[in-house]
């Protein structure tokens, strides 16, 4: 049985992505921060699964930096809206780069700023996204400007984007989804492109991830993904930079027809 009437571009797959990350580990470290809080053993896990461990510069001997990085963002108050917000994180990272700097680390570090926004989501994901290079790519192309990055999500209404999104997760079963995420997973498949090694694994190992799943579950998940991929097609992609490529059409048991 496929999945009728909506193809299966770069949002289609977002769902698919977003769920199965979080079960494989998103939702893990969340858990873990809202009972004991982001420290910085966590957020050593979090740089290194998501490449971000080499950007975050020592401040002092003996230790590697994210515990300074850690304790700036744990103390920084968190504005309401997503420009301020770009701005506290870039604001902690350039800070936490002169720091660096000092300490003798200028050759081997930059302002670890998508560090910052990656840990903070964790910390704080209601209402915010990461700054990653190929959802950057995605939304504003090539210009590698954070400040930018987040004025142009707060243009096409990020925030009232994303609680459509939690809702429509809620409604098929799937609470713990975040519409921040599925965003996020949208973008960087769509900055990525179709030839990239990313994209073509990441479609393999969904494909594969629905069909491994319980059956009810499974439908669940497409159904979610037709849904949100129609939204998303219509409110995200064509505010973006890189246009949606050529679509497929799932079929049952995860793999495309």
């Amino acid at each position: 049985m496929k999945s009728e009437g909506v193809t299966a571009g770069p949002a289609w797959w977002a769902v698919i992505e977003h769920h199965r990350t979080w079960l494989a580990a998103d939702g893990c470290y969340r858990r873990e921060i809202e009972a004991s809080g982001l420290t910085p053993e966590l957020a050593r896990h979090i740089a290194r699964e998501y490449r971000v461990a080499r950007t975050v510069g020592a401040v002092a001997a003996g230790d590697s930096g994210i515990g300074a990085l850690v304790e700036a963002i744990n103390a920084s108050a968190w504005p309401n809206t997503l420009e301020d917000r770009a701005n506290l994180c870039v604001d902690l990272a350039c800070k936490h780069r002169k720091k660096s700097k000092e300490f003798g680390q200028s050759q081997k570090y930059h302002s670890p700023i998508s560090a910052v926004t990656k840990l903070m989501w964790f910390l704080r994901p209601d209402g915010w996204t990461m700054f990653d290079r190929f959802a950057r790519m995605g939304l504003i192309g090539h210009q590698n400007e954070p400040l930018e990055f987040y004025r142009k999500l707060a243009s096409i209404d990020f925030t009232p984007l994303c609680d459509q999104l939690h809702e429509m997760c809620r409604r098929e079963g799937f609470p713990d989804l975040y519409g921040e995420r599925i965003v996020d997973k949208c973008l960087m498949f769509l900055g990525a492109g179709d030839s990239s090694d990313f994209v073509r694994t990441s479609n393999m190992i969904n494909r594969h991830y629905l069909g491994l799943l319980p059956h009810e579950a499974a439908e669940r998940l497409r159904r979610l993904a037709d849904t949100v991929g129609a939204l998303l097609e219509q409110a995200l992609l064509p505010n973006c930079c890189v246009p949606r490529s050529s679509p497929h059409k799932p079929s049952n048991g995860g793999s495309d027809s």
